[in-house]
This record gives C-alpha cells, structure tokens and sequence, in this order.
C-alpha cells in the first residue's frame, strides 16, 4: 500500500476510534451527572432536566478531547512517515485538524460549563431562588425552568393567603415571561392545583391539560359529570381528597380504588400530621412514601421521613424539612 494512503488511514482511523470512545464517555458521563442532579437535591428533578439540554454540548468537547489525543497517538507513531518531504501535505492537515480540535473543545467545554453552571444553579434548595435570580438568567429555556422551579416550591397556604388578584398577577408577571408552552402550561396548573382555583386552569393552552387540570380541582361530584371517560377517574379521586372520604374512592373508581384510597389517607395523614394513618398504604409503594413525606412537611418533623423506603425520595423528604 502507498506510504501515504496507509498513514491518512491510520490518522483517520486513530480520530475515529477516539471519537467513539469519547462519545461513550460522554454519554455515561452525561447519566451519572443527571443521577446526581436528581437524587442529591430538592431540585434535582428541574436541574436534571436542565441538564439533558445541556449534554449535547458535553457530548462535543469530549469527542473532540478524545479525538485529539487519539489522533496524537497515532501520529506519534508514524512520526518519521510525516517528516519525510513526500507528506508535507499530510502534515499540514494534520496540524490543521489538531487546531481544530482544540478550539472545538475550548468553545463547546466553556458553553457546557455554562450551562452546568445553570443546571447547579436549579438544583439548590429552594429558599435560595428568587425572582431576581431567575431574572438574571439570560437563556430563556433555563429562565423557564427556574421560574417553573420557584412555583413548584411554593406552598399551598401562601397562595391562599394572597388574594386572587395577586395569584392572576402571578399568572402573568411568571408563567407570562416562560417561552415554551409546556412548561408555561405546567406553570399554571402548579398555581390552580395548589390554589385550588378551576377559573386558573382555563388559560391553560392544551385541551387535555387544561381538562385535567379542572378534574384535578374538582371539589363536588357533580363537578365530574361534565368529563369524558379520561378524566372523570382523576376527578372523583380529586373530590375524594377534597372531602377525606374514602367511600368516593370504593364507589366511583372501584378499578383504581387502592391508588385513590393511598391518595385520601395521605391527605388525611398530612391534615392531622400523623404518620400512622400512612401504614394503611401498602407497604414499599410510592403513594405511601409520599404520605410519610407529606406528613413530614405538614408537621416539620424529620422523623416521618424515616418510614419512607427509597432513597431518594428520603434525601428529598428529609431536605424539605428543617427538622425536630
């Protein structure tokens, strides 16, 4: 084989093969950051999401590191190929792509690291967002999150105490500014579940979302007889919390009776802040370590946070509580 074809191919392929490592890397990189993110904050939800914008721009600085050094490996081996006259040319390009690479790893690594930066920044707890901070961000999916974020964490009892002036100016001065119609939307039905308000729930865009947000509002049983089929569940489960009544949850949705009773005993566990009503949820489930967590929150004591079974959900509960 020609010198000069052999030594371009064993280039290519050295680039090549680093390449596909660094790709692996950065996707397995790119899961541990996001497994992180998501179970060692009160906000890993929101900056794991965050993050999953920001891997393409690790997946290139890593591609571009591992090629470099690939490519550099293999050119130490064939050094004395390259210094001969005949592959002057080789080794302009050669040196170009090299260039090439580090400036593509000096531009994406600083735009990856800005965004992680934004990721971090979503993932403190949650007395550390405001508003003003939210404002700074220039980027306005992260801008987005950071507002949904500073709704999610607001509790119940502070929107009801505001007047519904101040919760329609929350609709506008908030979810208003958010860009992206799902995370808007997901805005306002934080607000109208946590205010209980159905007239919130029509600005929401989507039909679907704004139909289950009404049936997730619901106060009365009559309120259900308006909803097809795909939200009448939701909805008599809604009223069921609404009321603390279990026997909605045996009469109505007979089918799904053991989620609709987890959610009831919750919401009486949460009123009457004690725990004991959670061991009437089947044990090792969801709705029931959800249960223990909002009784935790309710009474502020960490200890109910105990009963709770996966860990991540237990760093969770345990960080939403100062504690006793």
């Amino acid at each position: 084989m020609n010198p000069y074809i052999k030594n371009s191919f064993r280039l290519v392929l050295g680039t090549l093969v680093g390449a596909v490592l660094g790709l692996i890397v950065a996707i397995a990189g790119g899961f541990i950051i996001l497994f992180f993110l998501s179970s060692g904050s009160q906000g890993g939800v929101f900056a794991a999401i965050a993050l999953c914008f920001a891997l393409p721009q690790l997946m290139i600085p890593v591609l571009a590191i591992f090629s470099l050094i690939f490519l550099l490996r293999t050119r130490s081996k064939i050094g004395k190929d390259l210094r001969s006259p005949e592959n002057v040319h080789l080794r302009r390009v050669n040196n170009l792509v090299s260039l090439f690479l580090i400036i593509a790893i000096v531009i994406s690594g600083s735009i990856f690291f800005d965004k992680l930066s934004l990721s971090s920044r979503l993932a403190r707890p949650p007395k550390k967002v405001s508003l003003e901070s939210c404002n700074k961000i220039k980027d306005l999916h992260y801008q987005g999150l950071c507002f949904l974020r500073y709704i999610e964490f607001m509790k119940s009892k502070d929107l009801l105490a505001m007047s519904k002036e101040e919760r329609d100016g929350l609709v506008t001065n908030i979810c208003g500014k958010i860009t992206e119609d799902w995370m808007e939307d997901d805005c306002i039905e934080n607000l109208a579940l946590k205010s209980g308000d159905s007239v919130m729930c029509g600005k929401i865009s989507y039909e679907y979302d704004r139909n289950m947000c009404e049936a997730r509002v619901a106060k009365k049983l009559s309120d259900c007889e308006k909803f097809d089929y795909r939200f009448k569940k939701a909805c008599y489960q809604s009223v069921a919390k609404a009321k603390k009544d279990i026997s909605i949850c045996d009469e109505k949705i007979p089918r799904m009776k053991d989620t609709c009773r987890g959610v009831v005993y919750s919401a009486i566990a949460a009123e009457k802040k004690d725990k004991t009503i959670c061991d009437k949820i089947p044990p090792r489930t969801a709705l029931r370590d959800s249960c223990y967590a909002d009784v935790a929150i309710a009474s502020n004591d960490r200890s109910a946070c105990d009963g709770i079974t996966m860990l991540i959900h237990k760093s969770r509960c345990i960080r939403k509580t100062s504690g006793k």
